[in-house]
């Protein structure tokens, strides 16, 4: 990766952190980065990875944020969420077969995987806030 790629990386980086109102740490988003690439750090980042990492850190800030985003935007979302806390996938799981007898997130409309979605942030702040407590 050249200069200008990491510095795009960290400011993707730096944005998600802000987004998420530093309740995570970049150090923790990039330990997911890494984890999500396969690779150890930016620097055994191809440029097939690097774009995959910017849309993998856009789109989480993207969500962070509150906006809109498709049904698969939004199953990524979950699931980038599940893999970095795992416990989140059964109370998601069991939440969505609950409220809409499913528990397969690709069965799930628009609104109801916003539904979801808004269950999987608020478990995710709470967990983060948690850890800084």
């Amino acid at each position: 990766m050249n200069w200008d790629q990491r510095q795009q990386l960290t400011k993707l980086v730096v944005e998600v952190e802000q987004a998420e109102k530093s309740i995570i740490s970049q150090m923790h988003i990039r330990v997911a980065l890494n984890k999500e690439m396969d690779v150890k750090g930016v620097q055994q980042m191809t440029p097939d990875i690097f774009r995959k990492a910017v849309t993998y850190l856009a789109g989480w800030r993207s969500c962070a944020l509150g906006e809109p985003q498709q049904e698969a935007a939004m199953i990524a979302q979950v699931i980038r969420m599940w893999v970095i806390i795992p416990t989140l996938k059964t109370e998601v799981e069991q939440f969505s077969l609950r409220q809409f007898g499913t528990s397969t997130l690709k069965d799930l409309d628009y609104w109801r995987m916003r539904c979801v979605l808004a269950l999987a942030m608020s478990s995710w702040a709470e967990h983060w806030r948690g850890k800084s407590s």
